[in-house]
């Protein structure tokens, strides 16, 4: 009897191993849409507190537009609201929320404050939804953005036209002061924080700064701003490169994901930086370039991107297993993704279990949340794994049925 029960555990266990590898490891929350304009909405950041799942990011609520032009948060206990404009005002014009606390007590935002088409950057508390107005500082003029926000919620980091046509980045204290970050290099007429790649406190914030008003691309080059020290530091190159982009950070300040070129990469590869070692990640396709959203895991075990294509884009996760196409690896962890036809990457939790975007779902674009299970984004096997596992269980099984049938 003994031997008859570990002869039939042993096959289903390993049945039981090979389905749950490839099943069961995800939840796809799509986030809709707010009422009023076109379908669309976009998440920009995510955190969950108290087994409830914040996101933030933008939706269409005004008639006319296609796109973008109300901020939202969505909850998964609650679903989706709008974030009030400082004043009424029906204008299309782009606004988002950028960035949650991980309490999600705050929110870094920007809201329209009359009836024009500027915006300006604001702090949301979560609980009220109610906008505070950052002031910029002297001579700077809206529009302005806030990108990132503190633990806290006291400072941010954002944008803020310069007066002379440009924009440049800012450090927003709520309720106090704003103070513009210097351009990195001398010629440069274009800063921006990265969006949400800001140290825990509030001191350290990663950037691009460009001499031709692109994100990426020649003239552009990733630095660290140390408000502490006032000091900005020029991040270091891929080998043999000429220009850098900034992509993520994490909370502690101590890990960030660039992006730059190379040689034979003009179109850019990835690359981590701890402070001295930088430590190239490639390209899954030379022919893709850089997105201006990332997301990464605290230790960098996962690197999350969208990489802009000539006619489309593609998603892509980093592991210790090279690069994997994120629909493939969502589509394997069991989540429900009828209707989807696309995720794009905007980030990824400290964690690794949030991933958050927007893509196709019933040709309508949609913001969403997909939450995996902890360490299966680090650790998910190549499909030969899975073959492995499955082959091992047939074997196991076809020899349990010839005992079954020999005599006895």
């Amino acid at each position: 009897m003994k031997i008859l029960l570990r002869n039939t555990l042993v096959p289903a266990l390993l049945l039981a191993l090979a389905f749950g590898q490839a099943h069961g490891q995800a939840t796809m929350y799509g986030v809709g849409d707010l009422a009023g304009g076109a379908s669309w909405s976009q998440v920009r950041d995510v955190t969950k507190t108290g087994g409830v799942i914040y996101a933030v990011g933008s939706g269409s609520a005004n008639s006319g537009s296609t796109s973008g032009d109300t901020a939202f948060l969505w909850t998964s206990s609650g679903g989706l609201s709008a974030i009030p404009n400082l004043a009424t005002n029906t204008q299309t014009n782009f606004v988002t929320a950028s960035d949650i606390t991980p309490d999600a007590a705050y929110i870094a935002s920007r809201s329209h404050y009359d009836s024009s088409p500027d915006r300006q950057a604001v702090q949301v508390t979560t609980s009220s939804l109610t906008p505070l107005a950052l002031a910029s500082p002297g001579g700077f003029s809206t529009p302005s953005y806030a990108v990132s926000i503190s633990n806290d919620g006291s400072v941010l980091y954002g944008v803020a036209g310069n007066g002379s046509g440009q924009s440049q980045a800012v450090r927003f204290v709520a309720g106090g002061s704003a103070t513009a970050i210097p351009f990195a290099s001398v010629g440069d007429t274009w800063s921006s924080p990265v969006a949400r790649a800001i140290s825990s406190n509030g001191n350290l914030m990663l950037g691009t700064s460009s001499s031709n008003s692109l994100i990426s691309g020649a003239g552009s080059r990733a630095f660290l701003y140390n408000n502490t020290a006032a000091s900005i530091t020029l991040l270091p190159l891929l080998s043999g490169g000429s220009w850098s982009q900034g992509l993520a950070m994490n909370s502690a300040g101590s890990l960030m994901l660039l992006g730059g070129d190379t040689p034979t990469n003009a179109n850019g590869e990835l690359y981590l930086y701890d402070g001295s070692t930088v430590a190239a990640l490639g390209t899954p396709d030379p022919s893709l370039g850089l997105n201006i959203f990332g997301g990464m895991s605290a230790d960098g075990s996962v690197v999350g991107l969208t990489w802009t294509g000539a006619s489309s884009n593609q998603s892509f996760i980093y592991n210790s297993h090279g690069w994997q196409d994120f629909y493939g690896v969502a589509s394997g962890s069991g989540a429900n993704l009828s209707g989807w036809t696309t995720l794009n990457i905007n980030g990824i939790s400290e964690d690794g279990t949030l991933v958050w975007g927007d893509g196709l779902h019933n040709g309508n674009n949609e913001g969403f949340v997909m939450e995996f299970s902890s360490g299966y984004l680090s650790a998910v096997p190549e499909p030969s794994t899975y073959a492995a596992i499955a082959g091992a269980a047939s074997l196991a099984i076809a020899g349990w049925r010839r005992r079954r049938s020999a005599p006895v």
